[in-house]
């Protein structure tokens, strides 16, 4: 008897079921349920059997199930699953997760959008969207499928531990090693899933979520630690790439309780443009989930309406519900589509440029308000259609443009994954002190009253610089290095070459004794420091018995510090002079702007903005556009 069981247990299943007979038809449920699939067990040859259900979504919580997150790939239904004991014809992909998820012994509780969802029923999909936030947020826990495993996985998922451990090799070939490693992790970065606008939402909103890639598996949280380790060392931007802003913003809220204040639909739009969606109006429609502001608006997601109508209705939203006009921002003249108004940003489209000043919520960070915190008394309010009027004041007009192209290309670093190299940065100093010099600036930047060289770096990094404790070891230990290679190495050193590096010493050491102003006089020192290695860099190092050779630029460089120092800042400018263009104005201020920038284009206040904004007056031809 046992034999006969045994046998019948090893029957593949796709035997005794049949795929004839009619499709499974769903059922309406109510404006309060959810269905819920209940995976039967099986092997690995069994053709894929499930039960759905429906529950109240109050109830379904408490009974338990797992939603998956994935990416919808191909959207022919060219698979077939039974359900209810019906064919339901599913996605290649859909199939794949569940042979993935399913159990030998036990039916497993799911939630997945493809089948829980009747997709050909447009009202039903529009209110069951609604609806996802609770359902991932109150799901036992979030399973993220990124595909079948490659090479780079095994990989991938070890040094992600690791760098969640904080534990890092040991030994000359460890800088050799984290570069294979990083390259291992960015490819698994690239896979789809990092890119989705759908699954971004649905991660945020996880209590608990687990990655599975094929055979292997890993924590979210682990992954989140790693991040945050390579951030710490400016390294998230290559190595995450375009996932970098949304792994990000996505920690502030993986795992945690969503009932409070959330933030406005404008912050979310901006960090998440790279992501892609199949459909271009879920661009918006899957970040209302996580998004304060449509609870204010009379808006909810609506497959009915065009691309250009959602775009616009949520433009005139957002301006109207936050009295701000932030989204201007986002505007990419140039490249939209023709099918909006110049006043609606284009979410089609990929982010040309870094954000400046990545996630700020909960803690609201003013990093620049033009109008110094005054609120406005005009309301904006704008007008059904497509015209936006404002209020505002010219400040003034660009008088010249430099492109950052040969900045950029000398602070690359090929197709390493490690910071900027020291040479790189002795080859961006001369390119900065030309630039520096061709924009004659006076002696004292009048908006600030600092060394214009300070003002500029200030500019190209977006203000993003090493902090004071960073920099202050840096200075303290070049002063150090240049005072003991002159005492050292007497006869190697011409008395120009000695003169200077014994003025070196001297400046910044007069810096340190009236220093009051928290950091801006080791900036200074700092900057002193690469301008003698801009004069200096033609001098050779001997080195008879030290093991750092090359010019005295790169001496200067060449310490720990030294590397930390310049690899910051250069992989800030790096980041933010990507497809931005530096300018001047009539008034003689310097400024980055986007790429489409000309030469008489006017900077304005405009009442309801915190920052300027450029214009261009749509009557008069620049550049062949409009």
């Amino acid at each position: 008897m046992n034999n006969i069981l045994d046998l019948w247990r090893n029957v593949p299943h796709n035997i005794l079921q049949s795929d004839d007979g009619p499709s499974y038809q769903y059922s309406a449920i109510g404006p309060d349920e959810i269905r819920v699939i209940s995976l039967h067990p099986g092997h690995a040859r069994d053709k894929i059997s499930l039960s759905l259900e429906s529950r109240s979504a109050a109830e379904a919580p408490k009974r338990g199930y797992a939603a998956v997150s994935y990416v919808w790939g191909n959207p022919k239904l060219n698979e077939s699953v039974q359900c209810n004991e019906r064919p339901l014809s599913v996605t290649s992909s859909v199939v794949e997760v569940l042979k993935r998820l399913r159990d030998h012994q036990d039916s497993v509780d799911l939630w997945i959008d493809a089948i829980c969802i009747n997709q050909q029923d447009v009202p039903e999909r529009n209110h069951q969207i609604s609806l996802m936030k609770e359902i991932y947020a109150k799901a036992s826990k979030v399973l993220i499928w990124t595909g079948q495993h490659d090479s780079n996985t095994f990989a991938a998922f070890s040094y992600l531990e690791s760098l969640s451990d904080k534990k890092k090799p040991k030994g000359h070939d460890f800088a050799e090693f984290e570069t294979r490693m990083l390259a291992h992790v960015s490819a698994f970065i690239g896979r789809a899933w990092f890119r989705r606008a759908w699954t971004f939402q649905e991660l945020c909103l996880a209590r608990d979520a687990q990655v599975l890639c094929g055979e292997y598996e890993i924590g979210w949280a682990t992954i989140a630690t790693a991040f945050e380790t390579l951030e710490s060392r400016g390294l998230s931007q290559g190595v995450f790439r375009d996932a970098a802003d949304c792994l990000a913003v996505s920690s502030r809220f993986y795992g945690k309780n969503l009932a409070g204040e959330r933030p406005s639909l404008s912050v979310f739009l901006p960090l998440t443009r790279n992501l892609q969606a199949m459909d271009p109006r879920d661009k918006i429609f899957a970040l209302l989930g996580l998004a304060h502001t449509h609870n204010l608006l009379d808006v909810g997601p609506n497959y009915n309406l065009s691309v250009a109508e959602v775009y616009t209705r949520y433009a005139r939203a957002m301006i109207i519900q936050e009295q701000g006009l932030s989204i201007l921002s986002s505007v990419m003249t140039g490249y939209q589509g023709k099918d909006l108004p110049s006043w609606v940003p284009d979410w089609r489209l990929p982010r040309r440029t870094a954000y400046l000043y990545g996630f700020d919520w909960p803690e609201k960070a003013d990093f620049y308000n033009i109008n110094m915190g005054q609120p406005g008394k005009h309301v904006l309010k704008p007008p059904p259609g497509n015209k936006l009027i404002l209020r505002g004041a010219r400040l003034c007009t660009v008088k010249s443009v430099y492109r950052g192209n040969k900045l950029i290309k000398a602070l690359m670093n090929g197709e390493s994954l490690s910071a900027a190299p020291v040479t790189g940065w002795n080859t961006f100093l001369p390119l900065f002190k030309r630039l520096l010099d061709s924009l004659s600036l006076p002696q004292t930047y009048q908006q600030t009253g600092e060394k214009p060289s300070l003002a500029l770096l200030r500019t190209l990094s977006t203000n993003h610089l090493p902090s004071p404790e960073m920099i202050t070891a840096f200075v303290k230990k070049t002063i150090k290095s240049i005072s003991h290679y002159n005492d050292t190495n007497p006869r190697l050193v011409s008395p120009e070459l000695k003169s200077k590096l014994e003025e070196a010493v001297k400046k910044c050491n007069q810096a340190y004794a009236k220093e009051t102003d928290g950091g801006v006089l080791d900036l200074e020192s700092f900057l002193y420091l690469c301008e003698l290695a801009i004069d200096v860099l033609g001098y050779k190092v001997p080195k008879p018995r030290l093991s750092f050779s090359g010019t005295i630029g790169q001496r200067i460089f060449g310490t720990k510090t030294g590397h930390s120092v310049a690899d910051y800042i250069a992989s800030m400018a790096k980041t933010f002079l990507h497809n931005r263009i530096i300018f001047k104005t009539d008034n003689g201020l310097i400024g980055l702007g986007p790429d489409r920038l000309a030469a008489g284009d006017q900077v304005w206040d405009l009442l309801g903005g915190s920052v300027p904004f450029i214009l261009r007056d749509a009557s008069k031809k620049q550049q062949g556009k409009k």
